[in-house]
């Protein structure tokens, strides 16, 4: 018997045993027909993720029910998370938080199946390093350059600045604020919002109209400086000059590499500048309107200055 569904001719042969099987006469039953459904298959394995910039990428696979069916991975955010179709290593772009979603097409045989996770990625302690310019300045001046004596003379100083207990209530609120880019003699170029309010990336080019884009407020006068250490991984770390003003918050790159990394990853560096507005005093968040990004500065390429 021969059954045709779904573009598949299955057949079915009848087999007869026994120890009497010879002295009779068998007759085959009557056609029937069967029904073959498509299968359903679901895909297992997957779960939250939450992560720090500290590492750079992760792999996490899921696991089909019907083995050997491949499964597509992708994300939903590529400028905070990239994700190997075929493999499901992700790798980070951006701080933030994206869908991971792993798929299962369908085909004659199987249906689709779809299963997703969500990937935070933040940056925590570990991923920065300040050193205040008084702490710098002392250490220069009273002992040799090594990272073991200016380690101790920051802590010293900081353990010595009683102001910090209140600071973090000055710091309160969130900000909205116009990143400005100045580049190597070119004007100054509003080229985007930073927004603590948005869910995810916090940077937009949403601007109402273009007198608005052109449109931006001095940061006003200096109140404190600081050298500023971005840890990625265990092997790249950038290097930033920080300028905390009155009403805003200037970075500087302090080399070429540092220079490259902002140039693609401003969320990042402003995040974790920002995070540190805690320690200065006088400073108030929530009083920013403009983040300055100065690139003015030319860099050799591949030098740490």
């Amino acid at each position: 018997m021969k059954i045709l569904e779904l573009g598949r001719i299955v057949n079915i042969t009848s087999s007869y045993s026994g120890d009497d099987i010879g002295n009779y006469s068998i007759t085959n039953q009557n056609t029937h027909f069967a029904n073959i459904t498509i299968g359903n298959p679901t895909i297992s394995g997957l779960s939250n993720q939450e992560k720090t910039f500290t590492s750079s990428s992760y792999t996490l696979i899921g696991t089909p029910s019907i083995s050997g069916l491949p499964i597509v991975y992708s994300s939903s955010d590529n400028s905070i998370a990239t994700v190997n179709s075929t493999t499901g290593e992700v790798t980070f772009v951006n701080v933030g938080t994206v869908t991971i979603s792993a798929n299962i097409l369908s085909t004659l045989n199987y249906n689709s199946a779809t299963s997703s996770y969500t990937l935070e990625i933040n940056l925590n302690t570990t991923n920065i390093n300040n050193i205040t310019s008084n702490a710098v300045n002392s250490s220069a001046s009273s002992s040799s350059s090594s990272s073991t004596n200016l380690s101790s003379t920051l802590n010293s100083f900081l353990s010595k600045n009683f102001n910090l207990r209140t600071i973090s209530i000055q710091n309160g609120g969130s900000i909205n604020a116009k990143i400005v880019v100045i580049e190597d003699n070119s004007d100054a170029n509003v080229e985007a919002i930073y927004n603590e309010n948005t869910v995810g990336n916090k940077i937009t080019k949403d601007f109402n109209d273009e007198e608005e884009k052109e449109k931006f407020d001095e940061p006003g006068e200096v109140i404190d400086e600081k050298t500023f250490i971005l840890k990625i991984s265990e092997t790249n770390s950038y290097n930033y000059k920080l300028e905390y003003r009155e009403k805003g918050l200037v970075i500087k790159p302090l080399n070429y590499n540092s220079k490259n990394f902002l140039e693609k990853s401003k969320q990042i560096v402003i995040d974790a500048a920002i995070s540190r507005a805690s320690q200065i005093v006088g400073f108030i968040k929530k009083e920013i309107k403009t983040i300055i990004i100065d690139f003015s500065k030319s860099f050799v390429a591949q030098t740490d200055l």
